[in-house]
């Protein structure tokens, strides 16, 4: 046998084995580290960043299917969704997010929603964005 394709299923049968594992216990959330924005006084969010005792806004999407805000330690919203409905969940967090929703839409709904709709069912994240006051 050809050391190149012993490499390659030696490759193949590792992650078989680990995404195996992954499965046995059960799929859990793979955690992201969170991403800072800073919501400048003229943007919609401010307000309601303010609002929170702690300053910070929490948002937590998951490629499970689950997108949470948190803020000074409740739950403000939850929504569930699909690879289907995430882009109408996009369309309106950049309605509240960013003054320019062309530049929100190739920015971050678009790269967000197709990476969610591939992982969806095979390996799941969990990405936190910490919206804080400027």
């Amino acid at each position: 046998m050809p050391r190149v394709l012993r490499i390659v299923l030696l490759t193949l049968a590792v992650i078989l084995l680990l995404y195996g594992v992954y499965y046995v216990l059960g799929r859990p959330a793979l955690p992201i580290p969170a991403i800072r924005y800073k919501v400048s006084q003229g943007n919609q969010l401010y307000d309601l960043v303010k609002a929170t005792e702690s300053d910070e806004l929490r948002l937590t999407v998951v490629t499970d299917g689950q997108i949470d805000v948190e803020g000074d330690g409740d739950r403000l919203a939850s929504i569930q969704y699909t690879p289907k409905t995430l882009g109408n969940a996009l369309t309106l967090a950049g309605n509240f997010i960013s003054k320019d929703q062309q530049e929100f839409q190739t920015d971050v709904s678009k790269p967000l929603q197709n990476l969610s709709s591939l992982l969806y069912n095979i390996l799941r994240f969990k990405l936190t964005v910490l919206l804080i006051p400027a």
